[in-house]
C-alpha cells in the first residue's frame, strides 16, 4: 500500500470510528429517552448530532480524495494570488514537499507568481518563502477571504452581501483582530491579516506601479490604514487602498479587501428598516447612547421631504460606540479625554516626534495607539467606510448618505473610495452631522484627509453641518489629532464641492444632531 492509500485509509478509519462511537452513545441516550419518557426535542437534538458527525465524516474524506488526486496542471481551482479560478504549470517537481507551480492567469503569468496546493483544499496557495502562512493554506483557509467563489458578485440590493463575506470553509489562521505595528519606522494601525497576507499588498503594490518586495511593502503600509508616525495625525486608512486599486471596488480585488475589513468590524451590518423609494436614504451613526432605540430616533426625526424613501442602517462597533458615548456623558468631557488616556498619549507622542525616536519607541507608541479606544473607533470608521463603497459599487442603488460623528467619518472614506470610480456614481446627496474627520482641502497631498475632488463621487449636493458648541470635538477630537487640522463639525470645510451649514443656534452639544434633524435638514435647503 503506497503512502497517500495509507493516510486516506487512516483518515477514513478514524473519521468512521468517530461516526461509530457517537452513533452507539446517541442510540443509547435514546433508548433511555424513551424508557423515562422524555420529550422528543432531545431526540432530535442527538440526531442532528449524528447528521453532523456523518458531514464531517463525509468532508474528510471527500477532502482527503479531493487532494490526492489533484493535479494543478489540469484541474481548475482558485489561486490565492489572483483569486481566479485557473491552471497551473509546474516549474519544480519535490518527492517530499509539495509540487510547485506556475499560475496560468494573465496577471500570475505577468507577476510570475508561484503557488503549491493547499495543505487542505485542491485550491492553490501562495508559494512565497518567508511569508508566514502562504504555502500552507489558500486565502479561504488562511483566514484572508471568506469565499473565492463570490468575490465578483452583484447585488440587486445591498442588504443581500452577506454571501460575499460569509465563510465557506474553516478559517485555519484567526488573523482578523486590528493591531498596531511598525512599518518602515512609522505606527501602522491594521488587521492583522494584512500582515500575512502579502498577496493583497504586492496586488496593491502594483497597482501603485511598484513590483517585488517593494509592492508588497508598500501595499501592505497602504492596507495597514494609514501611518501614524510619532507625532503624526494619520491617514485615512483604507481609502488609499481603493485610490490605489480604483476599478477594482465591486469586482474581485474590492471583494478580498472588503473581505479583511468585515472580518475586523464587530457587528458590521446593512438593515432596510423602512421600504420606499429612491434615492434610499442610508444612516450611519457614531457615538451611540444606551438604551435609545436608534432606527426610531432616525426615523421619527426625518423631515417631510424624505417621508416616502426607503431607510437602510449601517451597524457597525455598536458596543465600541456606546462605550465611548458612555464615558463622555458620564465623565463630561474633558475630565473622559484625560480618562482615556488620550492626554497622555499626546504628550508621549509629541516627545517623540520632537527627538525623532528609533523602532523601539515607535513600537511602544503601537501599543499605545492599539490601546486608546477613540484611535481604534477612528480606524473601524474608515474600514468600515472602504467595505461600505465596495458594496455600494455592486449594486445599482441610489443612496442618500446621512452620517453623525464618526458616521460621517465612515462617508468619507466612501465618498473617497467611490470617487475613484470614473463615469458612475451611486450618492445622490450627503448630510453629514458633526463630522469627526478633518476638513483638510489640498490640490498637491492625496495622502491624507482631503475633501478635494470628493464632489466626484456624488450627483447633488455634499452638505457639512457643523456648530461652534460641540464640546466633544473641541476637546476630544483636538487632542486627539495632536491639533493637527480641525474637525468639520465645528468648522467649515473650504471646498466649493462641499456645501457648509453652520447649525450653531439648533445644535448645543454633539448628540443633539439626531432629535433636531428636521430642523438641521431645513437649515440645509436654505
Amino acid at each position: 500500500m503506497g503512502f497517500f492509500d495509507d493516510m486516506k485509509k487512516k483518515v477514513t478509519d478514524t473519521a468512521s470510528q468517530a461516526y461509530d462511537s457517537v452513533s452507539d452513545s446517541a442510540r443509547s441516550i435514546s433508548e433511555k429517552i424513551e424508557e423515562r419518557g422524555v420529550s422528543g426535542l432531545a431526540g432530535d437534538a442527538i440526531s442532528s448530532s449524528i447528521d453532523a458527525v456523518v458531514d464531517v465524516h463525509e468532508r474528510l474524506v471527500d477532502n482527503y480524495n479531493e487532494i490526492a488526486n489533484t493535479d494543478l496542471e489540469t484541474c481548475e481551482s482558485y489561486c490565492s494570488w489572483c483569486n481566479q479560478k485557473t491552471t497551473a504549470t509546474l516549474i519544480e517537481k519535490n518527492t517530499v514537499s509539495r509540487n510547485v507551480y506556475q499560475c496560468n492567469s494573465p496577471q500570475c503569468i505577468a507577476e510570475q507568481n508561484k503557488v503549491v496546493q493547499c495543505r487542505v483544499c485542491s485550491n492553490k496557495a501562495r508559494f512565497n518563502e518567508g511569508w508566514g502562512f502562504d504555502g500552507h493554506y489558500c486565502a479561504v483557509h488562511a483566514g484572508e477571504i471568506a469565499n473565492f467563489k463570490h468575490l465578483n458578485d452583484k447585488l440587486d440590493d445591498i442588504t443581500k452581501f452577506h454571501r460575499i463575506v460569509e465563510r465557506d470553509d474553516v478559517n485555519m489562521v484567526r488573523l482578523t483582530k486590528t493591531a498596531a505595528v511598525v512599518a518602515g519606522g512609522a505606527v501602522v494601525i491594521g488587521p492583522l491579516a494584512y500582515w500575512a497576507a502579502p498577496a493583497v499588498g504586492g496586488a496593491v503594490g502594483s497597482f501603485m506601479g511598484l513590483s517585488g518586495a517593494a509592492a508588497s511593502n508598500a501595499g501592505l503600509a497602504a492596507l495597514g490604514g494609514g501611518a501614524l508616525a510619532a507625532g503624526g495625525a494619520g491617514m485615512a486608512g483604507g481609502t488609499v487602498v481603493v485610490s490605489a486599486v480604483g476599478a477594482a471596488l465591486g469586482g474581485r480585488m474590492g471583494g478580498v479587501v472588503s473581505n479583511s475589513y468585515f472580518s475586523d468590524i464587530d457587528g458590521f451590518k446593512i438593515r432596510k428598516i423602512r421600504d420606499g423609494s429612491e434615492p434610499a436614504l442610508m444612516c450611519i451613526d457614531g457615538f451611540l447612547t444606551q438604551g435609545v432605540d436608534t432606527d426610531q430616533e432616525w426615523l421619527s426625526n426625518l423631515p417631510e421631504s424624505f417621508k416616502d424613501r426607503a431607510v437602510y442602517i449601517v451597524d457597525w462597533e455598536a458596543k465600541r460606540l456606546r462605550d465611548l458615548a458612555t464615558m463622555f456623558s458620564v465623565m463630561g468631557v474633558k475630565q473622559a479625554v484625560a480618562h482615556g488616556g488620550i492626554k497622555g498619549l499626546v504628550l508621549k507622542a509629541s516627545k517623540l516626534a520632537a527627538k525623532r525616536v528609533g523602532p523601539v519607541a515607535n513600537v511602544l507608541m503601537a501599543a499605545d495607539l492599539i490601546d486608546n479606544p477613540w484611535h481604534v473607533a477612528r480606524y473601524k470608521a474608515e474600514e468600515t467606510g472602504v467595505l461600505l463603497a465596495d458594496l455600494i459599487a455592486r449594486t445599482e442603488q441610489k443612496f442618500v448618505l446621512v452620517g453623525h460623528s464618526l458616521g460621517a467619518r465612515v462617508i468619507y472614506c466612501c465618498l473617497s473610495a467611490l470617487r475613484t470610480v470614473k463615469d458612475k456614481t451611486w450618492i445622490d446627496s450627503v448630510y453629514l452631522l458633526g463630522g469627526a474627520v478633518n476638513n483638510s482641502v489640498s490640490d498637491k497631498d492625496e495622502s491624507g484627509i482631503n475633501w478635494a475632488g470628493i464632489g466626484r463621487a456624488v450627483d447633488g449636493s455634499v452638505f457639512n453641518c457643523y456648530s461652534t458648541n460641540d464640546d466633544v470635538l473641541k476637546y476630544l477630537y483636538n487632542v486627539s489629532q495632536l491639533f493637527q487640522g480641525s474637525s468639520i463639525g465645528r468648522n467649515p470645510v473650504n471646498s466649493a464641492e462641499v456645501t457648509n451649514v453652520d447649525v450653531t443656534s439648533v445644535i448645543g452639544g454633539h448628540t443633539e444632531y439626531k432629535k433636531n434633524l428636521k430642523e438641521v435638514i431645513a437649515r440645509t435647503q436654505n
